[in-house]
């Protein structure tokens, strides 16, 4: 599965407002004279020490600002061989490319070295009468630009699948991809957006033609139910990805919005639920961007985020319930191996926050009195065990791979309505005839059910996935893991005591 990171095209929503007539004579410093809200993206370089960046990257992660760590081109790690440029594609690289035509604002796909063709003879800029301008937006990231990137001298906590990124912690089969690449010449763009379920955003420009660059618009992450309303206010929903704001529009908005020229080697680093906005300038780039979800990015997610996707009914797509109960987990089994090393000072707080989110799941999730129809498998895991996939019967092995509400596309963890009587009913409450498989089914969320959905017929049949004690078992463990404290002196445990979570 595929999530866009950083840059993503418009979801289940046509784009409303007309591109930029053109974005020739734009500077940074035209941008940021159009009015006082207009700031500029902070940078530093990417030639300082390592420890010194990190605490910097933290410092900006903490507060919610965008940052550019610029002149990754200038460190020793660079590639000088051409594996950054459009030729190496071409030899290397996939033969076709979906791309969105930013005049039609349709997507299509079409042979990736006509798309180099046609973008290197277009015009740089947007001109009237212009019928075609192509975007190529989500392509896979080769395997050989990844091992680079892993090997780049970009701090770890960067990297996709770094210490600090628990999207690697759901199944393989369940993991989103969200390393990709975009090819675009001027006057190409992405909607304003904010990156899926609160994750933190990596865009590196790598290669450049004649000059091209591209201009972020941002925001801080604490403006973002600012940022929302301000949309409402133009008649557009922020996370339908919908509306490209002119800069003179941004410049009258009623929270600060930071501006940057990404050129050649630069990395900006978006903030979680910021509010951004890219339009491409000059001549064709190539950028490549990916996003890490961290344990306060599931925390935010599930508070914020989530509630936003149910009402607009945007997927969820990041699996949220499934990653907290995944890093609760890791988390645990970790501080269990500390607790039986005698390990002093082992951080908790991850285990702190995911057992907050935790607890307040198991709540939306719990059954009560109700008799729930229970599909899994008869073994009962540990707790710690990693948690098996769970097949509905041996001819349906994937039904509850990526199971997900019928009406607001929320992901199901564990409780779900289901019915099998109406999913082969046409739109007019006929069935049509066809026969059902045992994958068939209308499925609604918990959150939906109570707020009145409900199938045709009105009778649902309560399901869960897992055993619930299975996962009180997992919320007890933490909590007592959490709760013990103890460190090591000359050999032997010195000092045990237990505090309450609510204390700490």
């Amino acid at each position: 599965m595929k999530a866009r990171p950083s840059e993503t095209k418009a979801f289940g929503a046509t784009l409303a407002a007309p591109p930029p007539t053109t974005t020739e004579g734009w500077t940074l410093d035209g941008l940021l004279a159009l009015g006082a809200r207009m700031q500029r993206v902070p940078r530093v370089s990417a030639l300082q020490s390592a420890v010194r960046l990190e605490k910097i990257i933290r410092e900006h992660e903490a507060s919610g600002m965008p940052l550019i760590i610029e002149g990754w081109d200038k460190t020793p790690h660079w590639p000088r061989d051409g594996l950054f440029s459009f030729e190496w594609l071409l030899e290397h690289g996939d033969e076709r490319i979906a791309v969105r035509d930013c005049v039609s604002r349709k997507d299509k796909e079409l042979p990736f070295k006509e798309f180099v063709e046609k973008s290197r003879a277009a015009p740089r800029y947007a001109s009237e009468g212009e019928t075609e301008r192509l975007y190529g937006k989500d392509a896979v990231c080769p395997p050989e630009w990844r091992s680079w990137l892993m090997d780049s001298g970009i701090p770890e906590m960067l990297k996709p699948g770094g210490p600090e990124d628990v999207l690697e912690l759901l199944p393989e089969h369940e993991r989103v991809e969200t390393l990709m690449c975009y090819h675009g010449i001027g006057d190409t763009f992405t909607a304003a957006h904010k990156d899926l379920c609160a994750s933190s955003g990596q865009n590196l420009m790598c290669h450049t033609e004649k000059g091209g660059s591209s201009f972020w618009f941002m925001t801080r992450s604490a403006d973002a139910p600012r940022a929302a309303a301000f949309f409402h206010a133009r008649g557009a929903e922020l996370d339908h990805e919908a509306l490209v704001v002119p800069p003179a529009d941004f410049a009258r908005a009623p929270f600060a919005v930071f501006v940057a020229e990404q050129r050649l080697g630069d990395l900006v680093l978006v903030p979680r639920r910021s509010c951004h906005q890219v339009v491409n300038h000059g001549g064709l780039t190539i950028k490549t961007s990916w996003s890490r979800m961290t344990v306060e990015g599931l925390s935010i997610a599930f508070h914020h985020e989530l509630p936003i996707y149910r009402r607009v009914c945007r997927p969820e797509t990041y699996r949220i319930k499934a990653m907290v109960y995944r890093a609760l987990l890791k988390f645990t089994e970790d501080l269990k191996e500390a607790q039986e090393q005698l390990i002093a000072n082992t951080p908790k707080s991850h285990v702190r926050t995911l057992l907050i989110v935790f607890d307040k799941i198991l709540k939306e999730e719990h059954q009560g009195s109700t008799q729930c129809e229970l599909r899994v498998s008869q073994t009962t895991p540990s707790v710690l065990d990693n948690v098996p996939r769970i097949p509905i019967s041996a001819s349906a092995p994937e039904y509850l791979d990526g199971l997900t509400c019928d009406f607001c596309g929320a992901d199901i963890f564990q409780s779900f309505f289901e019915c099998k009587r109406c999913v082969t009913y046409d739109i007019n409450g006929h069935p049509p005839g066809g026969l059902l498989s045992d994958t068939d089914s209308f499925t609604v969320c918990p959150g939906c059910y109570v707020e009145g959905r409900s199938c045709q017929c009105l009778i649902m049949t309560p399901v869960q996935r897992y055993p619930m004690d299975v996962l009180l078992r997992a919320q007890n463990m933490a909590q007592s893991l959490v709760n013990f404290e103890g460190y090591v002196k000359k050999g032997h445990v010195n000092v045990v005591k237990v505090v309450a979570l609510s204390h700490q």
